[in-house]
Order: C-alpha cells, then sequence, then structure tokens
C-alpha cells in the first residue's frame, strides 16, 4: 500500500529532542547536527514520504491524543500514523495563554519532588498563569494519584488510543501504536 504521508505523534523521543536544532535544553550539545537522525525522519526516507513530525517534548499522553484528535482534519488520504505513548507518570493542567493560544504545565515526578523542596518558585513562568493555589491544588493531586494509580492512568489513555486504532483501522488508514517502554 502507498501512504501519502507520515504523521507522527509523541512527546520529546518523537520528536527528536537532543538532536535538532529548535532544542532549548543546554545539555543537549549536537543542536541540529543530527537532525536526520530522528526516527521519523529515518523512516520517512526509509518509506520515501513526506514526514509531518508533531511530537513534543516534556507531554503527556492527554497533550499527544487531543495533538492527534486536533490533527485529524490534515491527515489526508491514505496516511501512514504512528503515535508514540509517553510514561504513564506525566500529568497536564491547561491554561489559556493571553494572545487565545492553549499552553499547558505536565508534571512528571522529578518536578514533583523539586516543588515539594522548594515550593512554586521555580515553575517560573507558569506562575503567570497558576495562582500558588492553583499550583499547589495540582501539585496535590498528583502526589495523590501517581504513582500509586498511574496503572490506571496508563490504561486510560493506551484504551484510547486503541480505540482510536481501531475507527483508522475500518476506515482503511494504517495506524501503528508505541509506548515509552521501547526507549532503552
Amino acid at each position: 500500500m502507498k501512504y501519502s504521508k507520515l504523521h507522527t505523534f509523541g512527546d520529546s523521543f518523537t520528536m527528536g529532542s537532543g538532536l535538532r536544532g529548535d532544542a532549548v535544553e543546554p545539555f543537549y550539545p549536537y543542536q541540529a547536527k543530527y537532525t536526520d537522525h530522528i526516527w521519523a525522519t529515518i523512516l520517512g526516507k526509509k518509506l520515501n514520504l513526506e514526514v509531518n513530525n508533531t511530537g513534543v517534548g516534556g507531554v503527556s499522553n492527554e497533550d499527544i491524543l487531543f495533538s492527534l484528535n486536533c490533527g485529524m482534519q490534515f491527515l489526508g488520504k491514505n496516511p501512514l500514523i504512528i503515535v508514540g505513548l509517553t510514561a504513564p507518570t506525566r500529568l497536564s493542567m491547561k491554561f489559556n495563554k493571553p494572545n487565545d493560544h492553549w499552553g499547558g504545565l505536565t508534571l512528571v515526578p522529578h518536578l514533583y519532588e523539586k516543588y515539594m523542596e522548594s515550593g512554586s518558585d521555580f515553575l517560573g513562568e507558569f506562575r503567570n498563569f497558576f495562582t500558588k493555589e492553583e499550583l499547589d491544588s495540582f501539585v496535590a493531586y498528583y502526589g495523590a494519584l501517581f504513582p500509586k494509580h498511574s496503572n490506571a492512568n496508563w490504561n486510560y489513555y493506551a484504551y484510547l488510543c486503541i480505540q482510536l486504532q481501531n475507527y483508522f483501522t475500518n476506515i482503511g488508514t494504517r495506524f501503528i501504536i508505541w509506548d515509552y517502554t521501547l526507549w532503552t
């Protein structure tokens, strides 16, 4: 079957964090030197397909599936869709930026621990979008939910992704799911 385009959805592993020239993390010394080593780029070249890589560093599974949902209208005819689910211990809180764009804060275990040690001060720019009470409530919710209930969270998003896979398969579209356990 000939695909029209490769669409990838996922976190920093899909995005190619550290390999792209737009990496903001100071500990990624490569800049754009290894852009052609991103798995989506390699697969696109191997299949001779244009690649639409929508991976974003640090996102939750909720964000990944939201991105897919928003992008469904732009997939075109006969796309190849690959979704990489991230670690289940990521939880997002959304906010509306002043310019009417959505933004978000994703908590992961190391940010939770840092928040517990130093409070909201280290969150910098997010304090412009959330009150201290909102941040404290979000962190408390995260602390009560993870990792004790991370399996329930994982099962929920995996189930949603499988339902999307069923939908796309039923309309004749190739939809592949992989997850964070393949990172290593």
